[in-house]
């Protein structure tokens, strides 16, 4: 608040009635059949949905939600269908499952939520040179063909299958996967 009253020179309380009183306008996108881009994201202490159409550069639905939820995102594409709005994929954080909520187009994981993941694996500077590899395929992801990409993750686990076979003892005397964090990158 403070920022706004020195923006415009205005008390705070000028301010509050003029914001207590300002109406969102509709949002009403037109019908189309569109690959929707979907993901949730915490502003403050509040949960925004959105929908986007990568194509038009449109967000075609946003709306408060408790969490990011499967339930949520069923009531935004079943609002959306209402407004003749059809969905030929989607793509979404891969957080929230929902396939069967999709089932009837395709579903893939947004690469960029991909690539993060993998980060947060590896770090972005991996010391090891698995680590080092799966990051720099990783980066290929979005930029790649889909087969390209495959063989040479598929590669990649082959070169390093014995490696991340590698398992330690604890102080405890219990086996555990060395390199558990590069196992888990290669599992997402």
């Amino acid at each position: 608040m403070p920022a706004l009253v020195r923006r415009y020179g205005m008390s705070e309380k000028w301010i509050r009635t003029r914001l207590d009183e300002y109406k969102v306008p509709e949002h009403r996108p037109e019908p189309r059949v569109m690959v929707a881009i979907g993901d949730a994201t915490k502003i403050g202490e509040t949960w925004i949905l959105a929908i986007r159409d990568p194509n038009a550069h449109e967000n075609v639905y946003f709306k408060e939600v408790f969490a990011e939820t499967t339930s949520a995102y069923q009531l935004a594409r079943e609002d959306l269908e209402r407004q003749g709005i059809i969905f030929t994929a989607f793509v979404g954080d891969g957080r929230v499952a929902v396939p069967w909520l999709f089932s009837d187009v395709p579903v893939q994981m947004c690469h960029f939520h991909q690539e993060q993941i993998i980060v947060r694996y590896t770090t972005l500077n991996p010391e090891l040179s698995a680590g080092v590899e799966l990051l720099a395929i990783s980066k290929t992801l979005a930029h790649t063909s889909e087969a390209k990409f495959t063989n040479a993750f598929e590669e990649w686990c082959l070169k390093w299958d014995e490696f991340l076979k590698q398992k330690s003892k604890d102080a405890k005397g219990h086996w555990h996967y060395t390199h558990k964090r590069l196992r888990s990158a290669r599992g997402s």
